[in-house]
């Protein structure tokens, strides 16, 4: 009965609320009193456990389902003592909610979320509404794009929410994206590039656009070119040149794959295809010269210096955007923890240099194919019989409706950029590949303090 289970739904051990609260979700006649134990538990203001949210995201989400009970997320979302933690889970809640369409309340309480003191809350506010596409709420994303008092992470959370609308792109953004890629994290570059990317900017803003090319490094380079594959930008010489110029400056075209470039070149009419044929065969790879550079590069595995190599692994190279070693790091790419206890050092100079030469099973890249649109390419992130999600090398993650699938197929080139080898002097590749040798079963690799 309501009476029996009502102190356990608020019991201090969250194995007893576990249990509890499964017995109440399946049972019509405790579902109330489960949404009323429920409001107290997450309103309390105190810190969630990583066992207690999961706990109450299964049970929001079994007690809204259907837009039934909103109260549930805007009454503790709207009080002043929930805590941080709580205020995250509702937002995701909101986030994750089935049906295409969320109850008015909560857009509203989303959008309350974005005026408030954390700014954790305030991005995953944000991000919600970038996956939900409430376009409802671009006034207030505009507001906080555009405030130079506002930090740069939400301003860049908010442009990309914002850029599937933003037409026409406005100069304050153009000019913060663009100075956002000399930002001081990887992350921070690859977010701005990978906005730039997706906006529709005009034939100025795209030539003003080519001009950071060539100061790109091997990490953004890949996907700010995409930014000129639009129609827009593909019917236009006066771009197609000024990108031509720019990739011919560049010291990190090998980093974009030549197939691709070709691709993006033929889109544009014959001066710019005709001006670009000396970059094309630049950018050509063969076999033969692969192998050349490689035995070239093979004295940098012996006398690199481990400690120098750790902190370019979590600094100028940026391999810890995408690669864990030991709990730091990201996890779009493997786990290199022990990777020198199953490659040898010439294979891994081999995925430095030339990280297609071996894809890691599990990280294939796919090629989605659109029914509208490019295709879409990324890792596999989760999967439902309604949607796919994938993680771009731009670490941007994107949701992509089935219904919208044409086609899938693994890609044969890796997210990792090629050119690491050229955007590192050769005592630093020594000292990184001297770092990544001996990653066996080593405790802690945090990098150490500049």
């Amino acid at each position: 009965t309501s009476t029996q289970i009502a102190p356990l739904l608020r019991a201090p051990e969250i194995e007893i609320q576990r249990a509890s609260f499964s017995v109440a979700l399946a049972d019509s006649s405790l579902q109330s009193e489960a949404a009323v134990a429920l409001t107290e538990n997450i309103a309390a203001g105190e810190a969630l456990s990583e066992a207690a949210s999961g706990v109450y995201a299964e049970a929001l989400a079994s007690l809204t389902r259907g837009g039934k009970r909103t109260a549930l997320v805007t009454e503790p979302l709207a009080g002043a003592t929930t805590h941080e933690s709580a205020r995250l889970l509702l937002i995701d809640t909101i986030r994750t909610a089935t049906g295409k369409e969320l109850p008015d309340p909560w857009i509203k309480s989303l959008e309350k979320q974005l005026s408030g003191k954390s700014a954790p809350v305030r991005l995953a506010a944000i991000r919600a509404i970038r996956e939900r596409k409430l376009a409802q709420l671009d006034p207030a994303l505009r507001a906080i794009a555009a405030d130079a008092d506002t930090s740069p992470a939400l301003r860049l959370a908010s442009l990309d929410a914002l850029a599937p609308r933003l037409r026409p792109v406005d100069a304050t953004s153009l000019d913060f994206l663009l100075a956002s890629l000399d930002a001081p994290t990887p992350a921070a570059q690859l977010e701005a590039a990978r906005i730039l990317a997706s906006l529709r900017l005009s034939r100025d803003q795209l030539v003003a656009l080519a001009k950071t090319l060539p100061a790109s490094d091997a990490l953004v380079l890949p996907t700010l070119i995409r930014a000129f594959g639009s129609p827009a930008a593909v019917a236009q010489d006066p771009v197609g040149l000024a990108l031509v110029a720019a990739l011919d400056r560049s010291q990190a075209l090998s980093a974009v794959p030549a197939d691709e470039l070709a691709r993006l070149i033929a889109k544009y009419p014959e001066e710019t295809r005709a001006a670009a044929r000396p970059l094309l065969e630049k950018a050509g790879a063969n076999l033969e010269a692969q192998q050349a550079r490689l035995a070239e590069l093979g004295s940098l595995l012996d006398g690199g210096d481990f400690g120098r190599g750790k902190q370019l692994f979590f600094t100028k190279a940026a391999c810890a955007t995408c690669h864990r070693v030991s709990g730091q790091g990201g996890a779009l790419g493997p786990n290199l923890s022990t990777i020198a206890e199953i490659r040898r050092g010439r294979d891994l100079l081999e995925s430095v240099v030339y990280p297609s030469a071996s894809i890691v099973q599990g990280y294939e890249p796919l090629v989605v194919e659109m029914k509208a649109g490019p295709p879409i390419i990324g890792i596999r992130i989760r999967e439902t019989p309604e949607a796919l999600w994938l993680q771009g090398a731009d670490l941007g993650e994107r949701k992509i409706e089935t219904a919208d699938i044409v086609s899938l197929r693994e890609a044969p080139i890796s997210l990792m950029p090629q050119g690491l080898d050229l955007a590192l002097d050769n005592k630093e590749l020594a000292d990184l590949m001297a770092f990544l040798q001996n990653l066996k079963r080593i405790k802690s690799f945090a990098p150490d303090a500049p």
